[in-house]
């Protein structure tokens, strides 16, 4: 994680030799402040029982982007720790590097609607594009794609019209490239939707 809480209850950046602690389950973190990855917090006891989980630099480096337009991280929400908030549009951003089961995805999205927010998805499918497992079609009005195996979870973010349900969908397919909005999900696992600015989810952005 990115914050940890010090002794005077203030939030606490990872700095090398200091001590604070997790805001979640109360226990002792280390600072971890190596060369090459993102200055961040981690349990020091690995085994403790905490909601928030390990991440990966992929999770860092979008949590540190999001802090310089003015977006939270990190913040429970009900029975949830929200990736990212963006207050300007009250919108939650989570994101996901991993699998993830359609119970925790629905339980999130729900936690989150009652609490009066949208929420978009932020995937990560920069394996998959390097692999040939997802590609885009340009057509003359949109962008259609489809993958190689269908990612099942996608689809319990959007209605029975196959558009989206809780908040926008994104795709990460790669660091020098846009980001990909999808419009539509087809029950094969391919659809069509358009490349938008790498900063859309975490900027100031009108609700739709």
């Amino acid at each position: 994680m990115l914050y940890a809480i010090d002794n005077d209850g203030s939030k606490k950046e990872a700095l090398p030799d200091s001590i604070a602690y997790c805001p979640h389950c109360e226990t002792e973190m280390i600072p971890k402040c190596g060369l090459i990855n993102i200055w961040h917090w981690a349990h020091k006891n690995k085994s403790v029982d905490c909601d928030y989980k390990s991440e990966t630099e992929w999770h860092l480096k979008w949590k540190k982007l999001a802090l310089s337009f003015n977006c939270d991280v990190e913040v429970r929400i009900g029975d949830n720790i929200a990736d990212i908030l963006n207050n300007n549009s009250k919108r939650i951003i989570e994101l996901q590097n991993s699998s993830i089961n359609t119970k925790s995805i629905l339980e999130r999205c729900e936690n989150y609607k009652t609490k009066g927010y949208k929420v978009d998805w932020l995937f990560n499918l920069e394996n998959k594009y390097k692999n040939d497992h997802i590609k885009f079609t340009l057509h003359d009005d949109y962008i259609g794609f489809r993958q190689k195996w269908r990612k099942r979870q996608l689809s319990f973010l959007f209605n029975s019209d196959l558009y989206p349900l809780y908040g926008r969908v994104w795709l990460d397919i790669n660091k020098d490239l846009p980001l990909f909005l999808v419009k539509k999900l087809y029950k094969s696992g391919g659809g069509y939707g358009e490349y938008a600015d790498r900063n859309s989810p975490i900027s100031t952005v009108k609700l739709w």
